[in-house]
């Protein structure tokens, strides 16, 4: 079996794609190519427009073939000869069913119709994607296979609950509480005049964009909204940077800022432009608790290139909750691997307060290392969590808007984390881990255990042969080794 696959991002892109929508599709192909690597031979393309040679050469010598986009099916490619699946997060109580901007792929039917089959990472997905096509439609539920991938890290990541000291650093920006001033009584009036025109425009063009969503946009033709859209959307990164958090003392350009932590840490990572993601109930619950204890830190990597679009919301978050004792880390930058275990190694807990989930890869990769978590159990989630592994938050339902859709109709359902609930599963989880070690040891292990389980490379590979073998028809075998057919098709 030849399987050819193909991601927006790759590896020269990633570091600079923070904070796009389908940032994390690159790490999803990554993960699944370790899995499709056993069943057969992989080619990973740049341009779709390289799938149809591809498939000919292939068929000319008599192998099947099986092209995955990893993309939402608005974005996967139709009408190709080749058989075709995308592979795809969804968090949304429904999924889209209708035509708009004139395009049929919007209409996620149309797409499962012409490929016949699909692939998905939850089994919440699965179900809403058969009410819309029937209880026979070929679609798999497989998450990820992340075990495998952080085997050396769990033998070097301690499992202690109480972080004795580490150090952390990043090729960014690192912002902490403790070195900013908070106070507003502290803080100079600002100073309008030094506004830039930049400034100015973008502020108008933020106004003028709620102005067209609210009020003409069901004027306007299909064929213009989204060029106004595009357009007004530009100025949001116009706004300019106006920090007032000093650089780290310990950093200079082309050199990783460093940061020491210690205590209860707890991390959270996620876009903070992602409306899910709820960060601000993570941010003002945890300071709520935590107001006059020192040994408790949260720190948040923010997966989100541009540190305007979230900085002001922010600073102006902590200077509302202060003064408070405990500390708040924020990592604004790209971690290489190495980064990425030592943030795992410093935590005591993940934390995620998420309205909706299509998976949610840093939260098992911390469950995979064995850290208890805070976390609801819903959509994605609902596959992998229970109160066995960390504090289960209680949530309502609210409606909710499919994520690109422009024209933001309430077409679905999400759910929303209560916040006392949070707050509450603060403090529980601080008590654990300062008087209760016998516990967080038992979390930690169940965390493991249901990790692997869960999203072990062996247990990916056979239920992704069974679905392959099931939904690829055989092709006629002339007397040509894939490794020959592969040889011609790279070189």
């Amino acid at each position: 079996m030849i399987f050819i696959l193909h991601s927006g991002i790759d590896e020269r892109s990633i570091g600079s794609s923070l904070g796009l929508p389908e940032y994390s599709y690159f790490f999803v192909l990554k993960s699944y190519r370790k899995a499709l690597e056993k069943l057969g031979h992989v080619i990973q393309v740049k341009d779709v427009d390289q799938v149809a040679p591809l498939h000919q050469l292939f068929t000319e010598l008599g192998l099947p073939c099986l092209f995955l986009s990893f993309s939402p099916p608005h974005k996967a490619p139709v009408g190709l000869d080749c058989p075709t699946t995308t592979v795809f997060a969804w968090e949304a109580g429904s999924i889209p069913s209708e035509i708009w901007d004139e395009d049929p792929r919007n209409d996620w039917r149309t797409v499962f119709r012409d490929h016949g089959r699909a692939i998905c990472l939850s089994e919440h997905t699965a179900a809403i994607v058969r009410r819309e096509m029937g209880d026979d439609f070929p679609i798999l539920a497989l998450p990820t296979p992340l075990w495998e991938s952080f085997e050396q890290a769990r033998e070097r990541v301690s499992l202690e609950p109480v972080n004795p000291g580490s150090s952390l650093s990043i090729r960014g920006l690192i912002m902490d509480s403790r070195a900013l001033t908070l106070n507003p009584d502290q803080i100079p009036p600002q100073d309008t005049g030094k506004k830039t025109v930049r400034y100015r425009l973008g502020v108008t063009k933020l106004h003028l964009m709620a102005i067209y969503h609210e009020a003409f946009i069901d004027l306007v033709p299909l064929w213009l909204r989204r060029p106004i859209h595009k357009l007004l959307r530009g100025g949001q990164h116009l706004l300019s940077t106006q920090l007032s958090a000093p650089a780290p003392d310990n950093s200079s350009p082309g050199e990783p800022s460093r940061t020491d932590i210690d205590g209860v840490v707890y991390v959270s990572v996620l876009n903070p432009k992602d409306g899910r993601k709820n960060w601000a109930n993570i941010l003002t619950a945890f300071c709520w608790a935590f107001r006059d204890t020192e040994d408790a830190t949260l720190l948040l990597k923010m997966s989100q290139k541009d540190l305007s679009t979230y900085q002001d919301e922010l600073l102006d978050l902590l200077k509302r909750l202060s003064p408070f004792s405990c500390r708040v880390v924020v990592l604004h930058g790209y971690l290489d691997d190495a980064e990425y275990e030592a943030l795992i190694a410093g935590s005591s807990y993940y934390v995620n307060a998420s309205l909706s989930e299509g998976l949610c890869l840093p939260l098992m990769e911390f469950l995979c290392c064995g850290k208890p978590v805070i976390a609801p159990r819903h959509t994605a989630m609902e596959d992998y969590l229970d109160d066995r592994l960390g504090f289960i938050l209680d949530c309502t339902q609210e409606h909710s808007v499919w994520p690109h859709d422009e024209r933001r109709l309430y077409r679905a359902l999400r759910y929303r984390p209560q916040w006392e609930s949070l707050e509450k599963a603060y403090r529980e989880s601080y008590r654990v881990a300062k008087e209760d070690p016998q516990r967080y040891a038992e979390m930690s292990q169940k965390a493991r255990q249901r990790m692997q389980d869960y999203c072990s490379l062996p247990r990916v590979t056979d239920k992704l042969s069974g679905f392959i073998q099931q939904v690829i028809p055989p092709v006629n075998r002339q007397d040509t080794t894939p490794t020959q057919a592969s040889s011609q098709a790279t070189c």
